[in-house]
């Protein structure tokens, strides 16, 4: 039997102990927590480079790089389109195929090439209708993308664009949208609002698809803005797109 004496003397080490294992306790909590947390991002971050993936694959077929005569395999990437319907119209930026009435397309992912026609151009909004002959070889079905007027970017959500930056076809830019309302961000156009991507745009993107996690269109690459006014294709600061 223990007497009396002895419980006084182990009772003040009991309270110490007691305290460590409150304090233990919280910590395994966090951790456990902090685990999950990670688990939670890590598959989030696997979601997401998966979908960009599916995208890509699925929309680069849409996409053409414009070339022009020129450069050491004959012709130079000037910009970027895409095709809005399976009848063959493309839609890019005015002054990627401003002065001229015809220029050679190259669908994204098949390599293929056709010659377009220049068949309507808006230098109000710089833009551009072209229009590819296929020939008799028109494929059966032609991916697109075609314009929407309920897509709306929003700021802080993720984009994908796909361009020809510094001539480098089929090339896939993401990022956060970085203002979904820009307003005169061009001065020579004022009273235009455009979405700001929190990525520039290199030489050769101009024309080139913005789109959703969805898939869904929600603007063309056109500049990049810069201190003193936009410039054209220019790596600078903030790409700005056309809300088509």
């Amino acid at each position: 039997m223990t007497s009396p004496r002895t419980r006084i003397i182990r009772a003040p080490y009991i309270i110490p102990l007691l305290c460590v294992l409150a304090c233990a306790l919280p910590s395994c909590k966090k951790k456990e927590g902090g685990e999950q947390l990670d688990r939670d991002s890590l598959l989030y971050t696997m979601y997401v480079k998966n979908h960009f993936i599916s995208l890509y694959e699925k929309y680069m077929p849409a996409t053409v790089t414009i070339l022009t005569p020129g450069g050491a395999n004959g012709n130079a990437p000037v910009g970027s389109g895409f095709f809005i319907n399976d009848e063959g119209y493309i839609i890019t930026c005015r002054h990627v195929v401003a002065g001229r009435k015809t220029c050679s397309v190259m669908q994204g992912m098949t390599g293929k090439v056709w010659t377009a026609a220049v068949f309507h151009e808006d230098p109000a909004y710089d833009l551009a209708l072209l229009k590819a002959d296929f020939g008799r070889k028109k494929p059966d079905r032609l991916p697109h993308i075609p314009l929407s007027a309920d897509a709306r970017a929003r700021t802080g959500s993720l984009y994908m664009a796909i361009g020809a930056p510094g001539g480098m076809k089929e090339t896939m830019l993401s990022g956060i949208v970085a203002r979904d309302l820009r307003l005169n961000a061009d001065p020579a156009m004022p009273g235009r609002s455009y979405v700001q991507l929190g990525g520039p745009v290199l030489p050769g993107s101009s024309g080139g698809p913005v789109l959703d996690m969805s898939g869904s269109l929600i603007g063309m690459m056109r500049f990049t803005l810069i201190a003193g006014g936009p410039v054209n294709g220019n790596s600078i600061d903030e790409t700005i797109t056309i809300n088509l």
